[in-house]
């Protein structure tokens, strides 16, 4: 499709798959991005000095015109005012936008968002879908409207889970993105395409990640549910468990149905079972064999570290 102009896009979003996807129309000459809002800069760790979002490297790196706000307030409106454009394209922001901005630009106010809406409303539509276990997920372009992700759908994208963890479903994702937008955003401009109303009844909502969520007990929750967890959350905040009262990260672990069943005769009431594949714990006719965990304060350890160190603090 050849156009006349370019499409002047204001940009906002904060983390790494907002940053690739701003990369992405930086590279387009159908767009000019007239300004970039992403969040202000944050400390990483205890001490450590503060770093801007990925979104704001992109456009610094790119000279384009950028701001942080600790809030989207009458002084955005100020430097918005001065703007002209076309197109607000909204990914992983991470702060909810007053009406005013979103009535402010010529075409539409957009927003992707990594489901298939009206399914996966919020702030975590990846993890949620495996947490929940589901088959397919997607990706949703919609008009932003004063209610959370309740917008009519200009388009969406279908995308097979499978056995994917939370790196690989957003990678996937992401790349569906890349594919898609400048695309979707032209038929947006042109009237191409026209957002289609969301089935309310068919709504669900999907919760803000926090560290604590990662806790699992090895005893009472069941092994494909903890599984699920470990792939949704790996990476951050990952998954972790309290023995000893000692927290115990999880790094690798993998689902067995047939290993080591001598052992689970010998030693059914047992909690937590150490071998040299590392430490097992058993339901039913499933183990969880966790190869590589992590305490507190310490390093990274494997099976031969566990069983030759760990042995007795986990008998």
């Amino acid at each position: 499709m050849e156009v006349s102009s370019k499409i002047k896009i204001v940009f906002a979003g904060s983390p790494h798959v907002s940053a690739k996807i701003l990369e992405n129309l930086i590279l387009n000459k159908d767009f000019d991005l007239k300004l970039v809002i992403s969040q202000p800069p944050k400390r990483k760790k205890r001490g450590a000095l503060i770093e801007d979002t990925e979104v704001t490297k992109v456009a610094k790196k790119n000279n384009l015109s950028v701001i942080n706000p600790e809030r989207v307030d009458h002084e955005v409106k100020k430097i918005l005012d001065e703007v002209e454009f076309d197109i607000l394209l909204v990914t992983a922001y991470g702060m909810m936008l007053p009406k005013w901005m979103l009535d402010m630009p010529n075409s539409a106010a957009v927003n992707i968002h990594f489901s298939l809406l009206p399914k996966l409303r919020g702030a975590s539509p990846i993890h949620s879908a495996i947490l929940e276990n589901q088959e397919i997920t997607g990706l949703s372009y919609m008009q932003i409207t004063e209610g959370l992700d309740q917008g009519p759908i200009y388009k969406s994208f279908t995308h097979r889970i499978g056995n994917q963890d939370r790196q690989e479903l957003e990678c996937n994702l992401l790349n569906l993105a890349l594919e898609n937008t400048p695309k979707v955003l032209k038929q947006i401009f042109y009237k191409e395409i026209e957002g289609i109303r969301q089935n309310q009844e068919d709504a669900t909502y999907c919760h803000k990640i926090k560290k604590e969520s990662g806790l699992v007990d090895l005893t009472k929750d069941p092994f494909d549910e903890i599984f699920n967890k470990f792939k949704a959350f790996i990476g951050w905040p990952g998954i972790f468990f309290i023995f000893k009262e000692k927290r115990i990260k999880i790094i690798k672990m993998h689902l067995d149905k047939s290993e080591n069943k001598e052992l689970l005769k010998e030693k059914l009431n047992d909690v937590f079972h150490v071998t040299t594949n590392g430490l097992i714990c058993f339901q039913g006719d499933k183990a969880i064999v966790i190869t590589h965990l992590q305490f507190e304060n310490k390093n990274i350890i494997g099976p031969k570290d566990i069983y030759n160190s760990y042995r007795n603090f986990f008998q």
